[in-house]
C-alpha cells in the first residue's frame, strides 16, 4: 500500500479507487517480454497500449494458448493478445467490478478515451484499499496557507487561491525591496548615480534582500517541508513525521535552479566587456551548465527553504496525503496540455502577483513616485 493510503470506509466509493496501476506493455513486445512482466511484477494481466490507447491484454490463458498453438517466444505479443479484454469504466461500481472480474479473475479499467488508468481484481475490490501507483513527477509549490502538491492529474493540499496568495506575496516583497533599494540609490552623489557599476551594485543588492525576506519569511519553512514530502512520494516513504523528518530539502526540480539557470546566463550575457557575442553566448552557456544546478543546491539549502516546524510539516504530509487520496479518484489517464498548467500553479501565481504589480503600479502614481524608485 502505497503511503498516506490507509482507508477509513470504502463502501461506496467507485471501482477508480481500488485500480492498480501497471506500466503497460507494446505490441511489438515479444511473448517472452510479456511473460517475464507478468512474472516478475506479480501482476494477473497486462495491458497492451498503442498510442497511449488500450488494444488488448494478454494473461496466463493467452500465454498458454499461445504456446499450445506452438508460436514462438520471439513472436510478436499481439498476435496472443485478448483484443476484447474485459473493460471497466473508472465510475463503475464494486459490485459491477465483481461481476465483471467474476469470469477472468481481473478487469482492465479504462477512461473514456479508452486509455489506460488500471487493472482491477476481485482482491483488490474485497480489500477495500486501492494499490494505485505514484504517477508522473511530483511538483508543489510552498504557499503562506500550507503546501500544494500535484502529479499534473490531481493535486492536494492548499487551494489554488492560495497560490494566488503565494504570487501575491512574492510580487509584494519584491516591489517593497526594489523601491527602497532604489530610493536610497538616490541619496548617493548625483555622479556615483550614473556608474554603471552603481546600477549593478543597486540591482544586486535587492536580489539580496528580496532573498532575506524570503528566507526569514515563515514561507522558507514550508517550502522545505514541500521538499521533503516531494521526496518521501518519490522513495515510497511511509507519510509520517519521524520519516519525512530526515528527507532532504534539496530538490533537483526546484524552481531554486531554474532561476539561477536564467540569472547566470543572462548576466553573462550582459557583460559588455565581452564584445565577441559569440564568446559570450558560449561562455554564458558553459557557466550555466556547470554551476546553474551547485548553485541552486546552495541557494535551496541556506537561502529559499529551512527546517520546518512541526505544523509545517504536518501541512506538508496532509498535502501528501491529500495528493495520493485524490490519485485514487482521478477520471483521466492523460490529462490535457492546458489541464497540467492549471494544475502546476502557474496561473494562480502569476495572477497573484500581477495583482499586486498593479496596485503598486496604482500607489505610485497616487503617492507621485519618482520614476527612478519604481519597480517595472
Amino acid at each position: 500500500m502505497r503511503p498516506g493510503m490507509e482507508d477509513a470506509d470504502s463502501k461506496h466509493l467507485p471501482v477508480v479507487a481500488f485500480t492498480r496501476y501497471v506500466e503497460p506493455g507494446s505490441e511489438s513486445d515479444s511473448l517472452l517480454v510479456s511473460a517475464q512482466d507478468l512474472a516478475e511484477r506479480g501482476i494477473p494481466v497486462l495491458p497492451i497500449v498503442s498510442c497511449h490507447t488500450l488494444v488488448g491484454a494478454v494473461s496466463e490463458t493467452e500465454l498458454a494458448k499461445a504456446w499450445r498453438e506452438g508460436l514462438p517466444r520471439t513472436a510478436p505479443v499481439s498476435l496472443a493478445m485478448d483484443r476484447h479484454p474485459p473493460l471497466l469504466s473508472p465510475d463503475a461500481s464494486r459490485e459491477q467490478a465483481l461481476e465483471v472480474c467474476a469470469e477472468r479473475g481481473w478487469a482492465v479499467v479504462v477512461d473514456e478515451r479508452n486509455e489506460l488508468i488500471g487493472i482491477v481484481t476481485p482482491s483488490l475490490l474485497l480489500a477495500g484499499s486501492g494499490t494505485r501507483e505514484l504517477r508522473g513527477k511530483v511538483g508543489g509549490m510552498a504557499t503562506p496557507f500550507g503546501v500544494y502538491l500535484t502529479n499534473g492529474i490531481v493535486s492536494g493540499g492548499a487551494s489554488p487561491w492560495a497560490l494566488f496568495a503565494t504570487g501575491a506575496l512574492l510580487s509584494f516583497v519584491m516591489h517593497l525591496t526594489g523601491t527602497a533599494v532604489f530610493a536610497l540609490g538616490h541619496l548617493l552623489p548625483p555622479k556615483t548615480q550614473n556608474l554603471a557599476s552603481t546600477g549593478i551594485l543597486a540591482n544586486g543588492l535587492w536580489m539580496v534582500l528580496f532573498l532575506l525576506a524570503i528566507r526569514f519569511a515563515p514561507l522558507s519553512g514550508t517550502h522545505g517541508a514541500e521538499h521533503m514530502v516531494v521526496h518521501a512520494l518519490e522513495n515510497g516513504e511511509e507519510l509520517v513525521p519521524e520519516t519525512v523528518g530526515r528527507m532532504s530539502r534539496i530538490h533537483p526540480r526546484c524552481g531554486t535552479n531554474l532561476a539561477v539557470a536564467v540569472s547566470l546566463f543572462l548576466g553573462i550575457m550582459s557583460i559588455e566587456r565581452i564584445p565577441d557575442h559569440s564568446l559570450r553566448l558560449l561562455l554564458a552557456t558553459l557557466v550555466t551548465l556547470i554551476l546553474w544546478r551547485p548553485i541552486g543546491h546552495l541557494l535551496q539549502q541556506f537561502v529559499t527553504t529551512s527546517q520546518p516546524t512541526t505544523q509545517q510539516l504536518a501541512d506538508g504530509i496532509k498535502a501528501g496525503t491529500d495528493l495520493l487520496g485524490n490519485m485514487r479518484l482521478a477520471r483521466t489517464a492523460r490529462p490535457s496540455i492546458l489541464h497540467k498548467l492549471v494544475k502546476s500553479g502557474l496561473f494562480q501565481v502569476m495572477g497573484g502577483g500581477a495583482a499586486v504589480a498593479l496596485l503598486f503600479a496604482l500607489a505610485y502614481e497616487v503617492l507621485k513616485v519618482p520614476l527612478d524608485w519604481r519597480v517595472s
